[in-house]
Protein backbone atom coordinates (compact mmCIF):
# COMPACT_ATOMS: atom_id res chain seq x y z
CA UNK A 1 0.00 0.00 0.00
CA UNK A 2 2.63 2.09 0.75
CA UNK A 3 4.37 1.78 -2.52
CA UNK A 4 1.39 2.49 -4.57
CA UNK A 5 0.52 5.47 -2.12
CA UNK A 6 3.99 6.88 -3.11
CA UNK A 7 3.52 6.10 -6.85
CA UNK A 8 0.41 8.35 -6.95
CA UNK A 9 2.16 10.84 -5.42
CA UNK A 10 4.72 11.01 -7.61
CA UNK A 11 2.52 10.87 -10.60
CA UNK A 12 -0.30 13.96 -9.04
CA UNK A 13 3.13 15.72 -7.87
CA UNK A 14 4.10 15.93 -11.50
CA UNK A 15 1.65 18.53 -12.24
CA UNK A 16 3.43 21.11 -10.35
CA UNK A 17 6.76 20.00 -12.39
CA UNK A 18 5.74 19.84 -16.13
CA UNK A 19 2.83 22.24 -16.30
CA UNK A 20 -0.01 21.75 -19.13
CA UNK A 21 0.91 25.38 -20.86
CA UNK A 22 4.45 24.83 -20.87
CA UNK A 23 6.70 25.41 -23.81
CA UNK A 24 7.20 21.74 -25.07
CA UNK A 25 11.03 20.51 -24.20
CA UNK A 26 13.36 19.99 -26.80
CA UNK A 27 15.28 16.98 -26.27
CA UNK A 28 18.59 16.27 -28.46
CA UNK A 29 19.53 12.29 -28.19
CA UNK A 30 22.35 10.23 -30.15
CA UNK A 31 21.65 8.44 -33.02
CA UNK A 32 22.20 4.50 -31.95
CA UNK A 33 20.03 1.23 -32.20
CA UNK A 34 17.93 2.65 -28.80
CA UNK A 35 17.24 6.27 -30.31
CA UNK A 36 13.16 5.09 -31.64
CA UNK A 37 13.03 3.77 -28.30
CA UNK A 38 14.11 6.24 -26.25
CA UNK A 39 12.56 8.78 -28.36
CA UNK A 40 9.28 6.79 -27.50
CA UNK A 41 9.60 6.40 -23.63
CA UNK A 42 10.46 10.67 -23.50
CA UNK A 43 7.67 11.19 -25.36
CA UNK A 44 5.00 8.88 -23.70
CA UNK A 45 6.36 9.77 -20.60
CA UNK A 46 6.09 13.40 -21.11
CA UNK A 47 2.87 13.36 -22.27
CA UNK A 48 1.34 11.07 -19.69
CA UNK A 49 3.13 13.97 -16.58
CA UNK A 50 1.00 16.57 -19.13
CA UNK A 51 3.91 17.94 -20.87
CA UNK A 52 5.28 17.51 -24.33
CA UNK A 53 8.74 16.74 -24.90
CA UNK A 54 10.19 17.33 -28.89
CA UNK A 55 13.02 14.68 -28.86
CA UNK A 56 15.26 14.69 -31.84
CA UNK A 57 17.81 12.37 -33.16
CA UNK A 58 21.70 13.24 -34.38
CA UNK A 59 21.70 12.73 -38.16
CA UNK A 60 24.69 10.86 -38.02
CA UNK A 61 25.87 7.47 -34.98
CA UNK A 62 28.78 9.14 -33.18
CA UNK A 63 31.74 7.43 -31.16
CA UNK A 64 30.93 7.18 -26.95
CA UNK A 65 33.59 9.81 -26.75
CA UNK A 66 32.25 11.86 -28.71
CA UNK A 67 28.75 11.91 -27.36
CA UNK A 68 30.36 12.26 -23.99
CA UNK A 69 31.92 15.40 -24.82
CA UNK A 70 29.37 16.68 -26.43
CA UNK A 71 26.72 16.32 -23.37
CA UNK A 72 29.37 17.52 -21.47
CA UNK A 73 29.73 21.05 -23.78
CA UNK A 74 26.10 20.83 -23.90
CA UNK A 75 26.79 21.46 -27.88
CA UNK A 76 24.44 19.51 -29.72
CA UNK A 77 23.30 16.83 -27.38
CA UNK A 78 21.50 17.48 -24.15
CA UNK A 79 21.83 13.44 -23.46
CA UNK A 80 23.00 10.47 -23.89
CA UNK A 81 22.59 6.85 -22.06
CA UNK A 82 25.14 4.20 -21.57
CA UNK A 83 25.73 1.33 -19.39
CA UNK A 84 25.39 2.20 -15.24
CA UNK A 85 29.26 3.59 -14.94
CA UNK A 86 31.00 4.75 -11.56
CA UNK A 87 33.08 6.43 -13.79
CA UNK A 88 30.52 8.23 -15.92
CA UNK A 89 28.49 9.11 -12.33
CA UNK A 90 31.57 11.08 -11.56
CA UNK A 91 31.48 13.64 -14.70
CA UNK A 92 28.18 13.37 -15.29
CA UNK A 93 24.27 13.55 -13.07
CA UNK A 94 22.99 10.50 -13.70
CA UNK A 95 19.38 9.73 -14.18
CA UNK A 96 18.53 6.38 -11.43
CA UNK A 97 16.44 5.11 -13.89
CA UNK A 98 16.81 1.38 -15.46
CA UNK A 99 15.61 2.30 -19.13
CA UNK A 100 14.90 -0.82 -20.28
CA UNK A 101 13.78 -2.81 -17.18
CA UNK A 102 16.53 -4.77 -17.37
CA UNK A 103 16.82 -5.90 -20.30
CA UNK A 104 20.24 -4.03 -20.93
CA UNK A 105 21.73 -7.30 -18.98
CA UNK A 106 20.51 -10.13 -20.77
CA UNK A 107 22.51 -10.87 -23.99
CA UNK A 108 22.21 -12.47 -26.57
CA UNK A 109 25.00 -13.70 -29.81
CA UNK A 110 25.20 -12.80 -32.98
CA UNK A 111 27.16 -15.74 -34.59
CA UNK A 112 28.33 -16.98 -37.97
CA UNK A 113 25.30 -19.01 -39.66
CA UNK A 114 27.52 -22.22 -39.49
CA UNK A 115 27.98 -21.71 -35.62
CA UNK A 116 24.38 -21.08 -35.12
CA UNK A 117 23.90 -24.39 -32.59
CA UNK A 118 27.45 -24.56 -31.03
CA UNK A 119 26.29 -23.59 -27.74
CA UNK A 120 22.93 -25.33 -27.80
CA UNK A 121 24.49 -28.17 -24.93
CA UNK A 122 25.77 -25.51 -22.98
CA UNK A 123 24.30 -24.92 -19.61
CA UNK A 124 26.60 -23.60 -17.20
CA UNK A 125 29.00 -20.49 -17.45
CA UNK A 126 31.96 -23.32 -17.16
CA UNK A 127 30.57 -25.04 -20.01
CA UNK A 128 30.46 -21.79 -21.96
CA UNK A 129 33.63 -20.89 -20.83
CA UNK A 130 35.05 -24.46 -21.71
CA UNK A 131 34.60 -24.00 -25.20
CA UNK A 132 37.21 -20.83 -25.48
CA UNK A 133 35.68 -18.95 -28.25
CA UNK A 134 36.17 -15.06 -28.26
CA UNK A 135 33.93 -11.91 -27.76
CA UNK A 136 33.96 -9.18 -29.90
CA UNK A 137 33.87 -5.77 -28.33
CA UNK A 138 34.49 -1.96 -28.32
CA UNK A 139 37.40 -1.46 -26.31
CA UNK A 140 35.67 1.24 -24.21
CA UNK A 141 32.81 -0.63 -23.39
CA UNK A 142 31.79 -1.55 -19.90
CA UNK A 143 31.02 -5.06 -20.96
CA UNK A 144 34.72 -5.68 -21.34
CA UNK A 145 35.63 -5.74 -17.61
CA UNK A 146 32.43 -8.13 -17.20
CA UNK A 147 33.52 -10.25 -19.80
CA UNK A 148 36.94 -10.43 -18.15
CA UNK A 149 35.62 -11.01 -14.30
CA UNK A 150 33.66 -13.93 -15.60
CA UNK A 151 37.07 -15.18 -17.60
CA UNK A 152 35.65 -15.10 -20.98
CA UNK A 153 38.38 -13.87 -23.57
CA UNK A 154 37.26 -10.63 -25.39
CA UNK A 155 38.67 -9.27 -28.99
CA UNK A 156 38.58 -5.26 -28.60
CA UNK A 157 38.14 -2.68 -31.08
CA UNK A 158 39.23 0.75 -31.20
CA UNK A 159 37.63 1.93 -35.04
CA UNK A 160 33.94 2.21 -34.48
CA UNK A 161 32.55 -0.91 -33.49
CA UNK A 162 29.45 -0.44 -36.49
CA UNK A 163 30.22 -1.85 -38.90
CA UNK A 164 33.42 -2.64 -37.59
CA UNK A 165 32.82 -5.96 -35.38
CA UNK A 166 29.63 -6.88 -37.66
CA UNK A 167 32.34 -7.28 -40.61
CA UNK A 168 34.79 -9.20 -38.55
CA UNK A 169 32.58 -11.51 -37.40
CA UNK A 170 31.05 -12.04 -40.90
CA UNK A 171 34.50 -12.53 -42.61
CA UNK A 172 34.81 -15.34 -40.56
CA UNK A 173 38.76 -13.34 -38.87
CA UNK A 174 40.30 -15.95 -36.70
CA UNK A 175 39.94 -14.99 -32.51
CA UNK A 176 36.40 -13.40 -33.38
CA UNK A 177 33.56 -16.21 -32.98
CA UNK A 178 30.59 -14.31 -31.46
CA UNK A 179 29.34 -10.27 -30.69
CA UNK A 180 27.27 -9.42 -27.58
CA UNK A 181 24.20 -7.81 -27.83
CA UNK A 182 21.74 -6.56 -25.16
CA UNK A 183 18.51 -8.33 -26.58
CA UNK A 184 16.52 -5.24 -27.04
CA UNK A 185 19.39 -4.26 -29.23
CA UNK A 186 19.33 -7.51 -30.89
CA UNK A 187 15.85 -7.08 -31.60
CA UNK A 188 17.01 -3.81 -33.50
CA UNK A 189 19.68 -5.16 -35.31
CA UNK A 190 19.02 -8.37 -36.21
CA UNK A 191 17.15 -7.59 -39.32
CA UNK A 192 20.03 -5.73 -40.61
CA UNK A 193 22.45 -8.18 -40.71
CA UNK A 194 20.91 -11.30 -42.39
CA UNK A 195 24.46 -12.41 -42.87
CA UNK A 196 24.95 -13.02 -39.29
CA UNK A 197 22.68 -15.80 -37.38
CA UNK A 198 21.39 -15.26 -33.62
CA UNK A 199 22.54 -18.16 -31.26
CA UNK A 200 19.05 -19.42 -30.15
CA UNK A 201 19.81 -21.18 -26.60
CA UNK A 202 21.16 -18.98 -24.35
CA UNK A 203 21.15 -15.57 -22.55
CA UNK A 204 23.84 -14.66 -20.51
CA UNK A 205 22.14 -12.30 -17.61
CA UNK A 206 24.43 -9.82 -15.68
CA UNK A 207 22.37 -6.83 -13.16
CA UNK A 208 22.94 -3.62 -14.86
CA UNK A 209 20.88 -1.45 -17.41
CA UNK A 210 21.48 2.03 -19.15
CA UNK A 211 20.84 5.38 -17.39
CA UNK A 212 20.32 8.35 -19.14
CA UNK A 213 23.28 10.97 -18.08
CA UNK A 214 22.97 15.04 -18.43
CA UNK A 215 25.62 17.54 -17.85
CA UNK A 216 25.90 18.99 -14.44
CA UNK A 217 25.23 22.11 -15.57
CA UNK A 218 21.69 20.68 -16.20
CA UNK A 219 20.55 20.03 -12.41
CA UNK A 220 17.06 21.09 -13.52
CA UNK A 221 16.92 18.52 -16.45
CA UNK A 222 17.86 15.81 -14.23
CA UNK A 223 15.42 16.18 -11.94
CA UNK A 224 12.67 16.63 -14.38
CA UNK A 225 13.96 13.52 -16.20
CA UNK A 226 14.01 11.44 -13.00
CA UNK A 227 10.09 12.57 -11.81
CA UNK A 228 8.83 12.13 -15.26
CA UNK A 229 10.39 8.16 -15.70
CA UNK A 230 9.61 7.10 -12.67
CA UNK A 231 6.82 8.37 -12.71
CA UNK A 232 5.68 6.80 -16.04
CA UNK A 233 7.10 3.27 -14.68
CA UNK A 234 4.48 3.49 -12.19
CA UNK A 235 1.71 4.00 -14.58
CA UNK A 236 2.97 0.79 -16.55
CA UNK A 237 3.86 3.15 -19.60
CA UNK A 238 7.92 1.10 -19.34
CA UNK A 239 6.57 -1.97 -19.71
CA UNK A 240 4.21 -1.31 -22.27
CA UNK A 241 6.43 0.52 -24.47
CA UNK A 242 9.62 -2.20 -23.94
CA UNK A 243 6.78 -4.40 -25.55
CA UNK A 244 5.56 -2.18 -28.58
CA UNK A 245 8.80 -1.26 -29.38
CA UNK A 246 10.43 -4.66 -29.61
CA UNK A 247 7.36 -7.45 -29.79
CA UNK A 248 9.82 -10.01 -31.18
CA UNK A 249 11.94 -10.15 -27.75
CA UNK A 250 8.83 -11.85 -26.18
CA UNK A 251 7.28 -13.43 -28.99
CA UNK A 252 8.32 -17.80 -29.00
CA UNK A 253 8.85 -17.92 -33.13
CA UNK A 254 10.96 -14.56 -32.19
CA UNK A 255 14.12 -13.98 -29.74
CA UNK A 256 11.93 -16.12 -27.04
CA UNK A 257 13.18 -14.61 -24.09
CA UNK A 258 11.41 -16.96 -21.87
CA UNK A 259 12.69 -19.62 -23.72
CA UNK A 260 16.43 -19.23 -23.57
CA UNK A 261 18.50 -20.89 -21.06
CA UNK A 262 19.79 -18.48 -17.93
CA UNK A 263 24.03 -18.10 -17.85
CA UNK A 264 24.53 -15.32 -14.75
CA UNK A 265 27.50 -13.42 -15.09
CA UNK A 266 29.31 -11.92 -12.27
CA UNK A 267 29.85 -8.20 -11.63
CA UNK A 268 33.02 -6.67 -10.89
CA UNK A 269 32.91 -5.29 -7.78
CA UNK A 270 33.58 -1.32 -7.29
Amino acid sequence: MRKVLACLGLVFGLAWSVPASAEPLELRIPQHSLTHYVQELLQRAFEAAGGKAIVTPANDPLSHGRMMLLVERQEGLDLFWRGEDADLKKRFLEVEFDLTDGLKGVRVLFVRPDDKDLYAHVQSLDEFRALGTIGAMGYDWNDVQIWEVNGLPVDLTREHWNPAIYNKLAAGRPGVDYFSRGIIEMAVEAPQHPELAVEPHLQLVYENDFRLYVSKDRPDLHKLLTDVLKSADAQGILQQTLRDVFPDIFRPDGLNIEGRRIIPLAMPVP
